[in-house]
This record gives C-alpha cells, sequence and structure tokens, in this order.
C-alpha cells in the first residue's frame, strides 16, 4: 500500500523532506552552521552530530549501514520490480536502523537546547513541530560537555585506532555479504544469469528421451484390456498427420518474473532455437513481453513484440505498444487471430508460458503493465475461461494446447480446452524453473512434421526427469516437478462421468453429516499441490472409496470405472513424481476455501453445473461451521 501511493504520488517524498528541513535550518542557524546544509539528506544530522557526540563515528555507522540497504533496495525497486518484497524489508530495516540513531540524536540536541528526555521524544515523533520549537523558540544552543580522552601512549592509541578501522572494516564485509546475498538471490545481475544460462546450456546438453516415463497402460495395469471400450467425447480433429509439410507453434510467452530474475523464457527460448535447427518444417510464432530485462539477443528489455523463431533464428516481426497488457484477454485473443492469419500451416499447436494457478488462479501476470479490467473481482490473470473465449475468436483446431507453467493440469481445465484441441500438455504441480525441455520433441517435428502426437508426447515426457535431474547436476530425482499428456477426448468424457459423483455427493451430504465429513476427509488426506487449491484426483477417488464404506456416495465399482476413466486419459506422465500423483488434478479447494469464490465463477462461466452444485453446499456447510 505505501508503495502503491508512493509510485501514485511521488510529490509527496519532496515535500514531507522540505517540512522537516525548513525549521531544522534554523535548528542548524543556532548550532553555528550554514542554513543551507538542512536541504542536503543527512548532512544536518551529521553537523549536529558532530555536537553533541564526542565521536563521528556515532554518525558513520547507521549511515553506512543505511547507504547499504538503500542502493540495494533502489537496484532491486521496491515500487514493483521482481525484487520488490525484499528491497521493501531492506527499507523497513534502514528506517529501523535509522530511526533508533535519530532517537538518541534527538534526545542529545533536546538536551543541548535545554530541553528534557520527553521533549527529545516528542521531536522524534513530530520532527516538524519539534525542530520548530527549537529552531523558532527562545531556547539557545550549548554544546555538551564531553569528558576528557583517557590519556595513553603514541603506541597504543595508534593500536586502538587500528582495532577500531578494522573491527568498523568486517562489520561493513559482513553487512555487505548479508545484504548482497539476499539482493543477488532476489534479482541476480545480468553477468550472473547470463553465466548460469551458460551452465544450464552445458548441463543439458546430453538430455535425450528415455524409460523415465509412466504409461496409461503402466497406470490401468490389468485394467489396461479395457482401453477400447473408454467412449472419447467425439474424434480427433486430426486423426493422421502423415501427409503434413509444415508445424507452427503459437507461443504466447509472458515473461513475467521469471525472465526479469533469472531468464528463464530466454533459457527455453535457446532450446526453440536449437529445435528449428534439426529441419525447416517447424516455425515458432511467439509474443513475448511482459518482462522489465530480457536475456535473448533480439529482444529488447520493457518490451512487447511479435517474433518468428525458424532455421536457428529469432527474428522481430511486429513491435507493440509499450502499455500493452498480456494479462489482458483481448491481447491473447488478437495474438491468436494475427498469427492464424499470418502463418497458415497443416499443423498448429500452442504453448502458454509463465505462471499458472489452475482454475482457481488462472495463468499468466505480466510484470509489466499490470490488468487494467474495469470487473473488480477479475483476477490480475487471464481464467480459464477467458482463454476459452480467445481460442473462441481464433476459430481453429489446435493439435495440442499445453500450459509451460505450474498446476495447469486440471480436469476441468482439461474438459474446457477439448472442443480446441486433442491433447493437452501440463502439470499438476508447480514446474520447475527451466519448464519443459524443447530442443528434442520439438525437434522431432522439425524433422518429421508428420510425427504422430503421441510419439511427440512420449519424447517431451521423457525428458522431463532427465532434464530435470541434470539441472541437478546429475542427483536425485526431483519428485515434485511433475508433467503429464493427455487425450481431451477422453478427459472430457472423464469429467462428463465425474458428474454423477458430484450429484450423489450433494444428495448424499444433505442427507448424512458423515457423507460431509468423509468427502472433507478424502479432499484433505489426498495429495494436495502447492496452492492447496487442488488435489490429485486419482488420489481423491481412492481416499474417498477408502472412507464411504458404506456407499453412501458411490459404490466401489462405480469409483474404480471413474479412475481407469481418468487413468484412460492420461497418456504419459513423468515417472519421478511423488507417490500420489498421477498425472490428474481436480481443483477442490478445501484446504484454501478462500480460493471457492474463483472456483464458483469459472464453474459457472464453463458450465461446471454439477460440480458448482456439489462444491456450494459443500462450501456453505464450511462457511457455516466457521461462522458458528
Amino acid at each position: 500500500m505505501i508503495t502503491n501511493t508512493i509510485s501514485n504520488y511521488p510529490f509527496l517524498i519532496p515535500l514531507c523532506f522540505l517540512i522537516v528541513a525548513i525549521p531544522y535550518s534554523f535548528v542548524l542557524k543556532k548550532a553555528g552552521f550554514p542554513q543551507w546544509n538542512a536541504f542536503i539528506p543527512f548532512l544536518a544530522d551529521y553537523r549536529m552530530t558532530t555536537k553533541v557526540y564526542p565521536k563521528k563515528r556515532s554518525f558513520w555507522r547507521p549511515f553506512i549501514i543505511v547507504a547499504i540497504l538503500i542502493v540495494c533496495a533502489i537496484y532491486l525497486n521496491p515500487l514493483g520490480g521482481s525484487g520488490a518484497s525484499t528491497a521493501i524489508i531492506f527499507l523497513l530495516v534502514a528506517w529501523l536502523v535509522y530511526g533508533f540513531f535519530v532517537l538518541r540524536l534527538y534526545r542529545r540536541i533536546s538536551k543541548a537546547f535545554g530541553h528534557g528526555l520527553l521533549f527529545g521524544l516528542f521531536m522524534f515523533l513530530f520532527p516538524p513541530i519539534g525542530l520548530a520549537i527549537l529552531g523558532w523558540g527562545k531556547s539557545r544552543f550549548t554544546k555538551p560537555f564531553f569528558a576528557p580522552a583517557r590519556q595513553r601512549s603514541k603506541l597504543a592509541t595508534n593500536i586502538r585506532r587500528f582495532g577500531f578501522v578494522c573491527l568498523s572494516i568486517v562489520e561493513i564485509l559482513i553487512l555487505v555479504g548479508a545484504v548482497g546475498f539476499f539482493t543477488v538471490r532476489s534479482y541476480p545481475p545480468r553477468f550472473l544469469v547470463d553465466t548460469m544460462q551458460n551452465d544450464v546450456t552445458n548441463a543439458i546438453k546430453d538430455v535425450k528421451g528415455g524409460d523415465l516415463i509412466v504409461t496409461r497402460e503402466d497406470a490401468l495395469g490389468a485394467d489396461a484390456s479395457k482401453l477400447a471400450s473408454f467412449k472419447p467425447s467425439r474424434e480427433k480433429f486430426f486423426a493422421d498427420h502423415s501427409k503434413d509439410q509444415s508445424v507452427v507453434v503459437f507461443v504466447y510467452g509472458l515473461g513475467a518474473d521469471l525472465e526479469d530474475r533469472a531468464g528463464l523464457l530466454s533459457a527455453n527460448i535457446k532450446q526453440m532455437l536449437a529445435s528449428t535447427e534439426k529441419g525447416s518444417a517447424l516455425t515458432y510464432v511467439m509474443e513475448a513481453g511482459g518482462s522489465k530485462r530480457w536475456f535473448t539477443q533480439g529482444i529488447q528489455d520493457d518490451s512487447y513484440g511479435r517474433y518468428t523463431i525458424e532455421d536457428g533464428k529469432l527474428e522481430l516481426v511486429e513491435a507493440l505498444p509499450d502499455d500493452t497488457c498480456m494479462s489482458e484477454p483481448q491481447t491473447f485473443a488478437d495474438f491468436l487471430v494475427w498469427a492464424k492469419q499470418n502463418y497458415p500451416a497443416d499443423r498448429y499447436m500452442l504453448v502458454m508460458w509463465d505462471h499458472g494457478g489452475g482454475l482457481s488462479s488462472g495463468y499468466g501476470m505480466d510484470a509489466l503493465n499490470k490488468r487494467k479490467s474495469q470487473d473488480g473481482d477479475a483476477l490480475p490473470t487471464l481464467s480459464v475461461s477467458e482463454l476459452v473465449d480467445g481460442l473462441a475468436q481464433a476459430d481453429m483446431k489446435f493439435d495440442i494446447i499445453g500450459f509451460d507453467a505450474c498446476l495447469m493440469q486440471d480436469i476441468e481445465v482439461a474438459a474446457a480446452f477439448e472442443p480446441y484441441a486433442d491433447y493437452y500438455l501440463a502439470s499438476e504441480e508447480v514446474e520447475g524453473g527451466y519448464g519443459w525441455f524443447y530442443t528434442t520433441a520439438f525437434g522431432m517435428l522439425a524433422e518429421n512434421p508428420g510425427t504422430p502426437s503421441v510419439d511427440f508426447g512420449r519424447e517431451i515426457i521423457a525428458c522431463y526427469d532427465e532434464y530435470n535431474r541434470a539441472m541437478r547436476d546429475g542427483g536425485e530425482p526431483d519428485t515434485t516437478s511433475t508433467l503429464s499428456f493427455v487425450d481431451l477426448p477422453l478427459a472430457k468424457a472423464a469429467y462428463g462421468q465425474l458428474d454423477g459423483l458430484f450429484t450423489n455427493a450433494q444428495t448424499a451430504i444433505a442427507k448424512d453429516v458423515k457423507a460431509f465429513a468423509n468427502v472433507s476427509l478424502a479432499g484433505t488426506k489426498s495429495y494436495t499441490f502447492q496452492s492447496f487449491e487442488q488435489v490429485d484426483l486419482i488420489d481423491f477417488l481412492q481416499r474417498l472409496d477408502g472412507l464411504d464404506y458404506e456407499d453412501e456416495i458411490l459404490t466401489s465399482q462405480k469409483i474404480a470405472e471413474l479412475e481407469n476413466a481418468v487413468k484412460a486419459c492420461v497418456l504419459f506422465r513423468n515417472a519421478d513424481s511423488a507417490e500420489g500423483i498421477n498425472g490428474m488434478a481436480i481443483s477442490f479447494p478445501v484446504q484454501q476455501v478462500e480460493s471457492y469464490t474463483s472456483d464458483y465463477r469459472q464453474m459457472k462461466t464453463l458450465g461446471l453445473d454439477a460440480q458448482r452444485n456439489m462444491y456450494s453446499d459443500f462450501f456453505s456447510i464450511i462457511a457455516a461451521q466457521k461462522k458458528k
């Protein structure tokens, strides 16, 4: 709130300074200093310190600490930079350090003017008034008496001075090291990001698809023989790619703080460039923006633009206005329409790159220009329903839609995208900072644009764990990073079968408190992802089956059928993910009830009525219990 006030009313800082400096100038005059000293920050305090303290270090110690903190805070940009939170902490600490010094200083000034301790405290709390009383009042300045320094030999004096110098240097070095560590961690300088990029490029140069993968046959086990019985919601839009000659991948690259802090989108752009060197059939059409800094040659800082990546080269096609906001739904829709009109191809894919938060929180937060929506309840991101509207405006079908973002593999989201694509690639949990590995899977398309979608999906999932391990120096598996490749017509069909679960659960909850407890406990005990807004769907169904032993909601056979329907739609998922993760989540914020409002709006807009009705009753009970 303070940073917003300052950014909206920047004149407040100099105004407050002048209100204090004017009466302070008359205090300085009485103490024998030029009045103009009051109008230079910190100089007035320094001058008065030389009068009321025996040693100048009484001023220099807090001043150096404050100067280091302020310089680092300015570098981090407290008014909206990627390191704003750390910058604000630094400014708060600086204020506390210098405030304690000023409190002591004003107490001594008060005494020098013949006033007591309480007046010094009053000066600290109301400096313009206290300084005005001293500067314009009748009291006179009397320099305090300091006890004479102890007589020491010249050698002892020099040793003492040397000791103070060494101690001060050590203090400064410790301070610089500690503040610098948090500063660099929050917002690494360019040379450090470039170094990290080079290290990552070297670490992943040998990554390729392997056996680190879980297929739906593995997940179904003995029930894999029933695969043919699972009926999709429709036939595939693109059943055969064998005659395709060109592939265009739309990339909505919202860099945000991920790019600004660590060049993470630029790392993926390097991989995209490498993939297009494997063949001439692949073109990326990318809209990039929303980040203060960029680490890709050809993309300017603080800019928005549309680019192509082909034959190992990135080219700016169209610069966009500086006030563009990529979190606005029309910006997203305009990109899709423009790309469709200007880049015809046999095969289309769509990749959305940035932060994600599932059904509740949506996708994509522009860190450069905040969303200006007139709807006060609108998310600062693109909601799922807004993304669907953008796809509808483009009026096109994709082979694959994917989120290189966290927490977007919800079955509700998959069902919403089913009218626009055959396959869906996303993560249940948070992704590693470097996202997907683009070089090999997309390189297959560059070499052979007729590569079956299933082969592409298998390759990008198979690379994922090896990619994450390579960035951990080939060490322990990253069990928190997930990625799964989903058949959308089967996902839509599986979601349709969940209607029976929602309807029966709503009825059971109304009749028996045990049914409410069972649903609540199943949600609480299921594998919950980082945002606490969604749970693994298979894990939830299995836990509900174990709790609902009286079959009040569904019989064990029906729940098993639901589990298999969900497992059938997840063609591949990475193998390193933790136990309890099965490739498809459902939004059920039983541990983050505040998120339900966003869930409700999305369910209503997307027409997910059975789930919305059941959730309304369920969360109404929770709200009533909390109120009681």
